[in-house]
């Protein structure tokens, strides 16, 4: 499998440091941070592939995944969660071979910007016919535990 890539980007906006008129403390804001970053993923083809983690920062980031460069959305064999503790996952039902490929998660706020990139392996099958008319207990070629 791949390596994971982590990029990240801080901005602290004026006034994004504000004291409190009762002098107790102060208010910050926090750029996206991955508390717990998705891992890459090897999963048999007609299985669900799971991508999760969780992830901190004020105000709470948004999380989009995107697949070569196209933005994921909810539908179909896609399922997008995260909630109020910074929890998030990517959920791919029935996978398929096409889609094997590397996807990026962004953490976003107004204080800045994080992204992650982990791939996604699909397994086929072990052994397949050379020749579908053929005695498949007479001629195999091997394609590898991993396509």
């Amino acid at each position: 499998m791949g390596d994971v890539k982590l990029v990240a980007s801080t901005h602290i906006p004026k006034g994004s440091l504000n004291a409190r008129s009762s002098g107790l403390g102060s208010s910050l804001n926090e750029a996206p941070t991955f508390i717990l970053p998705p891992k890459n993923l090897c999963v048999p083809e007609g299985g669900t592939a799971r991508f999760e983690g969780k992830v901190r920062g004020q105000p709470e980031p948004q999380v989009t995944w995107h697949k070569n460069g196209k933005r994921i959305t909810q539908g179909g064999r896609f399922l997008l969660s995260s909630n109020i503790r910074g929890l998030f996952s990517l959920d791919i039902h029935s996978v398929k071979g096409e889609d094997r490929g590397k996807y990026t998660c962004e953490v976003s706020n107004s204080s800045g910007v994080q992204q992650i990139t982990v791939e996604l392996n699909v397994e086929g099958k072990c052994w397949e016919p050379i020749h579908p008319n053929i005695n498949p207990n007479l001629e195999f070629v091997a394609c590898g535990a991993y396509i």
